[in-house]
């Protein structure tokens, strides 16, 4: 799918400061307590018939729009149990129906969607892996709403790692929501990247292995290269010698140094790379 172009809401929250945000936050008026409401609709979303599921998603989006989408996090530790449940549902069109929910919550519990980011992520984006394209559309939908409600860090966290799942449709889809907030990946946990990263570096997909050598760049001017040298150095020695090679033309082409913050790369105010 065609994703939009970074810069719009989600980047320009995730630069702004807490105190702001919180401030313009209550300024948009108080935030419901859903969980009763909620409590109503979750043994719908047991049902047998895919239909009876489909319509408690609906039931779900109904009690979002009644609090006008403003809510709070307490209480909802049994419904985010099931959503997470429900988005790994065998019957797709029942899945992407949670899937929907899981934006709509992030809309309804903005910065306090961090409360539950976790475990919601980690349910979210391995769908990424699925063969139905509009499955995967959903997800890159709602994976932009997290980011509307924390900042992109969030969802990288969490989706990098990914990466190393040996999926064309996951690899192809997590790499270009990764690569469209690349100036955000220095805030990430950027040594938990490297792993998955190396491993994408073998991948046979020429487009693929093209994205991964770009955000390998990305990633290793702020970690440096000594560890992603660690990282092949228990590979056979063929591989281990082939992916030093990329490494050490990633690292040339960048020009990152051997450790993170010894880069050869000049950097602005801000700490990003110039280019």
């Amino acid at each position: 799918m065609k994703v939009p172009a970074a810069g719009g809401k989600g980047a320009a929250a995730a630069g702004g400061g807490n105190a702001a945000a919180a401030a313009l936050d209550e300024a948009l008026g108080p935030r419901a307590n859903i969980s009763k409401e909620m409590a109503k609709v979750l043994p719908v979303l047991s049902e047998k018939d895919p239909k009876a599921r489909i319509k408690g998603a609906e039931q779900i989006e109904a009690v979002f729009k009644k609090a006008n989408y403003r809510i709070l996090p307490d209480g909802l530790g049994d419904f985010i149990g099931l959503l997470v449940q429900k988005l790994a549902d065998s019957n797709k069109a029942v899945a992407k129906a949670y899937i929907a929910n899981v934006g709509q919550l992030a809309d309804a519990l903005g910065p306090a969607f961090k409360t539950v980011q976790k475990k919601l992520c980690l349910a979210l984006l391995p769908n990424l892996a699925d063969k139905q394209s509009l499955v995967r559309d959903a997800v890159q939908v709602q994976m932009e709403k997290i980011v509307n409600a924390t900042n992109p860090e969030t969802v990288l966290n969490y989706l990098v790692p990914l990466l190393q799942t040996d999926n064309p449709q996951l690899r192809q889809e997590g790499l270009t929501f990764t690569l469209k907030y690349k100036e955000h990946v220095k805030k990430a946990d950027i040594d938990t990247f490297i792993k998955p990263l190396v491993q994408g570096l073998q991948d046979k997909n020429p487009q693929i292995r093209g994205m991964m050598e770009e955000l390998s760049g990305e990633v290793m001017i702020h970690t440096g290269s000594s560890q992603w040298m660690d990282a092949v150095k228990d590979m056979k020695p063929a591989l281990q010698a082939t992916l030093k090679g990329m490494l050490e033309k990633i690292k040339q082409k960048v020009g990152a140094g051997e450790t993170g913050g010894d880069s050869n790369a000049s950097k602005g105010e801000d700490g990003s790379t110039a280019k």
